[in-house]
């Protein structure tokens, strides 16, 4: 599985898609640490510990990785901007002297000593530091990386973050917007309408801030969105879904020509795919009674069981050309999920 853990400076200096949410956590880190040392723990190649440092008088970047501190320091480095090469429990574990904040991004979940890096953590917000930590809900989602030491879901999330004394935990959604444009645009004019608040339980990331809620609460913060994803986003899709179909019809080909079709993968996985359009059409439509009629506890169990088999299908499929069927089943799956809750 391709896995990127580490945005270059190219990546963050692009803001493409991958690069967005974690600019945005910075931003907000850089916002809520404005004024204080702050020690950026786990900084990568950099491009976080400069934009808190153009909030904060000085600052520290910290990573495990030599060659990746000496890209930092290469590109980023200035004065008041230092970064240094360290173990990240090691270095919580240190007197942290002069630092009066620490942001730890997407760390935690890669060390094998993510508990004492959490007592680390508790111990200097004990001691008064400021903390901002994030942690990316891949136990939820099913993420399969090789990197991470330990998965995360909210219950996870919730247990590691409920031991700090104050704590405020915010919470991190990929979000969808559209553009419209004028040929001389002005990219500062723009209006952000949140339709859903979003559920805790299935946010992408989860970030705790501790001894901050003061300012959060003068940052008057309910919900940012960040949209500076580029509009190319479009384009992008669609190449995909082109390269996705041409794939599909070679190997449909190559499979009917060297296998037959009875005994191949491919002709397992379209019979799935017709099957498993049948049983959306069949859902939809009894989802759409159960809305319109005062239906049993029991029948609307039965149509929470029905979705719930189709999940492993979908979770697998979805890595095909079938991710408009995957859409279609995750609006009715949470149609579903609304209507049980209800009753």
């Amino acid at each position: 599985m391709d896995v990127k853990e580490r945005l270059t400076v190219e990546d963050a200096a692009g803001r493409g898609l991958g690069a967005s949410e974690h600019v945005h956590r910075y931003e907000l880190a850089a916002a809520l640490c404005a004024g204080l040392s702050v020690a950026d723990v786990g900084c990568g190649v950099g491009y976080g510990s400069s934009m808190l440092r153009d909030a904060c008088p000085f600052v520290v970047g910290i990573d495990v990785d030599r060659a990746t501190v000496e890209t930092a320091r290469e590109v980023y480095g200035r004065d008041g901007l230092e970064f240094k090469q360290a173990d990240a429990t090691r270095f919580l574990q240190s007197e942290l002297e002069d630092i009066e904040a620490i942001v730890m991004f997407e760390t935690l979940e890669h060390l094998e000593t993510a508990h004492e890096a959490l007592e680390a953590l508790r111990g200097a917000a004990r001691r008064g530091l400021r903390v901002i930590v994030s942690i990316p809900n891949s136990k939820t989602f099913e993420e399969e990386n090789p990197y991470h030491r330990v998965d995360f879901g909210f219950e996870e999330a919730t247990q590691a973050f409920e031991s700090f004394e104050d704590v405020a935990v915010v919470y991190q959604f990929h979000a969808e917007a559209s553009l419209i444009r004028t040929p001389d645009v002005n990219a500062d004019d723009v209006r952000t309408t949140l339709r859903s608040p979003g559920e805790p339980e299935y946010a992408n990331y989860f970030i705790a801030c501790v001894n901050l809620r003061d300012r959060l609460e003068r940052s008057r913060l309910s919900a940012r969105v960040d949209v500076t994803l580029s509009p190319y986003h479009s384009r992008y899709m669609l190449d995909l879904e082109r390269a996705n179909a041409e794939l599909y019809r070679a190997n449909a080909r190559l499979t009917k020509k060297k296998m037959g079709v009875s005994d191949s993968a491919a002709a397992t996985i379209l019979a799935r795919i017709d099957g498993l359009k049948t049983e959306l059409a069949e859902t939809k439509e009894r989802l759409r009674i159960c809305e319109e009629t005062r239906l049993s506890d029991e029948a609307i169990q039965s149509l929470h069981d029905q979705i719930a088999e189709q999940h492993a299908t979908i979770v697998y499929m979805q890595a095909t050309r079938v991710w408009r069927l995957g859409a279609a089943y995750w609006r009715i799956r949470d149609a579903v999920r609304r209507l049980v809750r209800s009753r």
